[in-house]
């Protein structure tokens, strides 16, 4: 065996065992693609592994059945409360699109087309708003992509009386959120955030 050849068979011998791992923590291929993407990460492991640096890890865990959030001018028409506080992960918010046709509907038809009880709150909203960190980081480039990512589990009304719901949405200096209304058309592609359980 030609040593071009044994090392080969070594590497991948230990990616193997290094895929393995991976697989026991959880790891996903978008988690994956995100550690090959940071190799100062790797450096940071090494550290670790060798014994110079400690690993402190931040839980993010939103309190979902806290009061729901006010807004000044509004009153709350709605507000799905979930079952239990979640500890917030990348890549399990999960995003509904709907098709061509919903799109040019009003919002309050899209509450027909999902199940009521998976709907993300404004509580998750407000909390990704005050932790950036905790959004994927293509989160910007599917907004601008897709469009605006909507709650519709909180329903603000208006003095006029006007139903409203949160949207996360993309600025020209980043992230931000509007107000969308559910009587009329959003104008373009929009995607609902929804629960993972």
């Amino acid at each position: 065996m030609s040593r071009m050849t044994s090392e080969l068979t070594r590497h991948l011998g230990l990616a193997h065992k290094l895929f393995q791992a991976g697989d026991v923590a959880g790891f996903t291929p978008e988690l994956w693609n995100t550690l090959a993407e940071r190799p100062l990460l790797f450096k940071e492991v090494r550290a670790v592994i060798e014994g110079n640096a400690t690993v402190t890890i931040t839980r993010h865990v939103v309190g979902c059945n806290a009061s729901e959030p006010q807004l000044r001018g509004y009153t709350i028409a709605s507000h799905s409360r979930l079952r239990r506080d979640w500890e917030f992960r990348k890549y399990e918010m999960k995003l509904w699109q709907p098709d061509e046709k919903l799109h040019q509907q009003c919002l309050r038809a899209a509450f027909r087309e999902i199940d009521q009880k998976y709907l993300l709150n404004a509580s998750i909203l407000e909390y990704l708003l005050a932790h950036p960190e905790v959004m994927p980081e293509d989160t910007e480039n599917k907004i601008k992509k897709d469009g605006p990512i909507l709650f519709l589990g909180t329903v603000y009304e208006n003095t006029e009386g006007d139903q409203l719901v949160r949207a996360l949405t993309s600025y020209w200096d980043g992230l931000g959120e509007n107000m969308i209304y559910l009587q009329n058309p959003v104008g373009g592609p929009w995607q609902v955030a929804l629960r993972p359980w």
